[in-house]
């Protein structure tokens, strides 16, 4: 059975919509420890040399001390327990795997309206779970999207007219802390009852509800090309 989820996970708005909303997640003690070394006065934007930085590691910590009730719980979770998940992904750190985006913002745009879709960066709703998962369900040899090739992230962009930003606030600070689990996810197991609400979700979201898929010799770890920009700021 799947196990108890904290109320502040919304399941049936996490299988609709690929993401869950857990409002101070982080422990106000944690969330003082972060600052950001920026040129110029804070809070003014006619003083700022640029309106995001992308930030290189410096420190880390387990996410079961940062956010334990809240964040880490849904976590295990959402990904069928702790146990599932693989030790190295405990941590969250400020750069590399989970690296802080300062956005700023500039005065510029502050009195601007945009189209949405002219911006980049955004988390392309169903991105992994239905887009990503479809095309690696037809190519299973897998594809690196930096090279050029293989999937087109960004050509989807265009077609939304939904888009959610869940924090307004100046500064705006994001992380995005990957988590991989131990063994690849199983979407053809026997009893249903022990998917997990990634696996589940993935699943609706390519339509089926048992999925025969294996990766062909296996995964392979990537250096992103990005690390070449940040190491020399450590």
């Amino acid at each position: 059975m799947h196990p108890i989820y904290p109320e502040e996970v919304n399941v049936d708005h996490f299988l609709q919509h690929d993401w869950v909303k857990i409002p101070s997640a982080l422990l106000p003690e944690w969330s003082d420890k972060f600052t950001f070394a920026q040129d110029g006065e804070q809070y003014v934007w006619s003083t700022w040399t640029r309106d995001r930085a992308n930030m290189p590691r410096h420190q880390s910590e387990k996410a079961s001390v940062v956010a334990p009730t809240a964040a880490w719980d849904a976590i295990c979770d959402l990904l069928g327990g702790k146990e599932r998940i693989g030790e190295s992904w405990f941590e969250w750190r400020d750069g590399y795997v989970s690296l802080f985006i300062v956005n700023l913002g500039t005065e510029e745009w502050e009195n601007k309206e945009v189209d949405l879709r002219d911006l980049d960066n955004w988390h392309v709703d169903g991105d992994s779970f239905k887009h990503v998962a479809e095309y690696l369900k037809e190519h299973r040899e897998g594809t690196y999207p930096a090279s050029g090739g293989g999937f087109k992230f960004k050509n989807l962009i265009p077609k939304w007219n939904e888009f959610v930003e869940a924090t307004l606030r100046i500064p705006r600070l994001i992380t995005n802390p990957a988590v991989s689990v131990k063994v690849q996810f199983n979407f053809s197991r026997e009893n249903p009852e022990e998917y997990s609400l990634v696996e589940l979700k993935t699943l609706k979201a390519l339509g089926a509800d048992k999925l025969d898929h294996k990766i062909p010799g296996g995964g392979q770890r990537i250096r992103p090309l990005r690390i070449d920009f940040w190491e020399p700021q450590i």
